[in-house]
C-alpha cells in the first residue's frame, strides 16, 4: 500500500473549514481513494468546536458550554472519553485548554508536536491537528487536534504545524507544498 511516511505539514487554518471523521489517526499517512470528501460537514457542527468559541470569544465558562455534560454523557456510555474517566479530570483538562489558549495568544504560534515532546514519540504522534487531503488538494480536518484548530481560528492564525492524516490519490501532489520548512530532527 502507498503511504507518506513523513507526516510533518503546515496548514493554513483560515481555509480549513470542513471535518471528515472517517479515518483516525493510525491511518495517517495512507492513500485513500473514493468520495470521502464529499460527506465532509462543518466544523461548525462539533460540540468541542463551538464550545471552544463560546468559551474564547464570549467568555462563557467551559459548565456553561455545556462540555463537561457532553463528556460525562459520552463517559457513562462509554466508559472514557479521551482517556478521561471522571469529571474532575475533565474539568483539569479544560483547565489545560485555557493554558493552551493562553500560551498560543501570547507566543502567536503553534509550536510542532515534535517539539513539545521531543523525548515522547507516543505524544508526538498522538498530538497536534490532524489533516485529511481531498483530491483538489483541499484540507479536511480529521478529528484530532480539535481545541488547537478552534484555537487557530479565533486567534486568526495562518499557518499551524500540524499531522497528515489520510491522502486522496488526486491529492498526492499538493501535500510537497504543505511540507514545513523546519524539519524534525532526525534523532526524533
Amino acid at each position: 500500500m502507498q503511504h507518506f511516511d513523513n507526516l510533518d505539514i503546515v496548514i493554513k487554518p483560515p481555509e480549513i473549514a470542513l471535518y471528515y471523521g472517517g479515518f483516525l489517526r493510525h491511518m495517517s499517512g495512507q492513500i485513500k481513494s473514493g468520495d470521502w470528501h464529499s460527506k465532509a460537514v462543518s466544523l461548525d457542527n462539533l460540540f468541542k468546536y463551538t464550545a471552544c468559541i463560546k468559551r474564547f470569544r464570549y467568555n462563557f465558562s467551559w459548565e456553561e458550554t455545556g462540555v463537561y455534560q457532553l463528556s460525562m454523557d459520552w463517559i457513562a456510555q462509554h466508559g472514557s472519553l479521551d482517556g478521561y474517566t471522571t469529571l474532575e479530570e475533565i474539568k483539569h483538562r479544560y483547565q489545560q485548554i485555557d493554558r493552551l489558549y493562553r500560551q498560543i495568544n501570547l507566543e502567536r504560534r503553534i509550536k510542532p508536536a515534535w517539539l513539545l515532546h521531543p523525548d515522547n514519540p507516543v505524544l508526538c504522534a498522538s498530538d497536534g491537528i490532524l489533516i485529511h487531503v481531498g483530491p483538489d488538494g483541499r484540507q479536511f480536518f480529521g478529528a484530532g487536534g480539535i481545541h488547537r484548530m478552534a484555537i487557530c481560528h479565533l486567534l486568526g492564525l495562518q499557518t499551524s504545524p500540524a499531522q497528515l492524516g489520510c491522502v486522496h490519490p488526486d491529492g498526492i501532489t499538493s501535500v510537497d507544498v504543505m511540507r514545513p520548512k523546519q524539519h524534525r530532527p532526525l534523532s526524533v
